[in-house]
């Protein structure tokens, strides 16, 4: 017997990672459980999907994994490990690779124990030379930022600042938005399992969300430069439940306004200063709103490398707003991307 909504709570509560591990719909999990390919295990009297093929996960790029992987097929482990572990050990076959995504600081114990469960079977990263040969990883950020008393002269705060209700009124301005952001971020995915790229659909969602605050700067009437910012984590379906109740209750105990920094795409041809423009107008409508605010983002270990630098550079630019004193941009949580691999 399978059961969606019992293997989903499975792995709302056991996953520590800051992502929601595993099928996220209903019908990608009815997709994998008739795949052959799919491996079941029993537990508490249901049959769920241990091991899948990783084109029924959500945000994997499964052409490029298995480019990457050097494996005819790639699967996802689409349970917390532990589950798997209570397993009979077994072997890989030898065209298969398993990928794992898991808490960072889970990531050495779990390269032991699952090579020790599956004899024969190595443990690889993907290591991204760009990045100092860092291997593939997500990491949340944090920073709090407070509104300065006495605004110094700030970077010019020239974004338009738009609301669902007038994007929804405008679907040539949503389309130019959409070219805009889309395929920006590929490049960061040229040694990463996860899909830089989103769907129109997934950019419409977050659009249009009514807790979504976008900025955009123009230039001859075009839009250049695009920030979406999130007043609540309601949108970011792709959170684990445990991981947005932590931070919902800390800025509500800290009395901080809570924005999730969706992402920013500046234009091939529009110089660096529209981001800046961008960012400013955010600390703008910080400045006053008066309450501090706690800002969340996310990077990869790519991109870590410079955002949470710039994220620095733009608040304190902008003459609004500061983060802490005797604070900085903080990793809160990192979740690690490997796979095993067969040797025999």
């Amino acid at each position: 017997m399978t059961n969606f909504p019992f293997y989903r709570s499975l792995c709302d509560r056991e996953n520590i990672g800051f992502r929601r591990l595993g099928l996220l719909t209903e019908a990608q999990y009815a997709a994998a459980i008739q795949d052959t390919r799919t491996v079941l295990v029993p537990v508490d009297d249901e049959m769920v999907p241990a091991l899948c093929p990783i084109e029924y996960a959500t945000g994997y790029d499964a052409q490029r994994t298995r480019e990457l992987t050097a494996q005819e097929d790639t699967l996802l482990l689409s349970l917390p490990p532990a589950y798997l572990q209570r397993q009979r050990k077994g072997t890989l076959p030898t065209q298969y690779a398993a990928l794992v995504e898991n808490d960072h600081r889970d990531t050495d114990h779990l390269k032991k124990e699952l090579t020790e469960h599956f004899p024969g079977a190595v443990a690889c990263d993907f290591p991204d030379p760009r990045a100092r040969g860092s291997a593939a990883s997500l990491t949340a950020y944090s920073a709090t930022l407070h509104r300065n008393p006495a605004p110094r002269a700030p970077a010019e705060a020239n974004a338009t600042i738009l609301n669902a209700t007038s994007l929804r009124a405008d679907p040539h301005l949503t389309d130019q938005l959409w070219a805009l952001y889309s395929e920006r971020f590929d490049w960061l995915g040229k040694h990463h399992p996860l899909s830089m790229e989103e769907s129109q659909s997934t950019f419409n969602a977050a659009l249009f969300h009514r807790d979504t605050q976008t900025l955009v700067t123009f230039e001859q009437g075009r839009p250049v430069c695009i920030g979406l910012f999130m007043s609540s984590l309601a949108a970011c379906d792709w959170l684990s439940p445990a991981f947005r109740a932590s931070l919902e209750e800390q800025t509500a105990a800290a009395n901080e306004n809570l924005i999730y920094f969706y992402g920013l795409a500046n234009s091939t041809k529009a110089s660096a200063t529209h981001a800046e423009g961008v960012m400013a107008t955010f600390a703008q409508t910080l400045w006053r709103a008066e309450k501090p605010c706690r800002l969340i983002f996310e990077t990869t270990n790519l991109s870590s490398r410079y955002i949470p630098r710039l994220v620095g550079k733009w608040v304190h630019g902008s003459g609004y707003g500061t983060i802490a004193p005797g604070t900085s941009v903080e990793a809160l949580a990192q979740v690690d991307f490997w796979y095993l691999k067969a040797t025999f």
